[in-house]
């Protein structure tokens, strides 16, 4: 696969389309973002049911062996379909600031 190559998939009422497809995101065991999609896309009735309604604030813009972090501020260019919330912190260096947002 190309990695110019883009899919257009259908979730609900909406066109998702999809990028980088061949990447290899578990580089181990050589999974690619494709097989993670597909593995997800079969396990969510099991897995959506214990992770409705929690914050998912966390990124790994390098990679799953890159710095990781959590991602305390809602991206600008989300889709305006993306339901956020505000999520309190009771670390030291959140009191000092006002509650952030995150996706659900």
């Amino acid at each position: 696969m190309s990695p110019d190559t883009k899919v257009a998939v259908r979730v609900d009422d909406r066109t998702l389309t999809l990028t980088n497809l061949a990447k290899v995101l578990y580089p181990d065991a050589g999974f690619t973002k494709a097989e993670v999609l597909d593995y997800y896309q079969r396990i969510a009735p099991v897995l959506l049911p214990h992770i409705a309604d929690r914050p998912s604030p966390s990124s790994a813009t390098g990679g799953r062996r890159g710095q990781a972090f959590f991602q305390k501020h809602v991206a600008a260019h989300r889709p305006d379909w993306i339901q956020t919330a505000e999520v309190s912190s009771a670390s030291s260096r959140a009191r000092s600031r006002a509650p952030w947002s995150t996706t659900c």
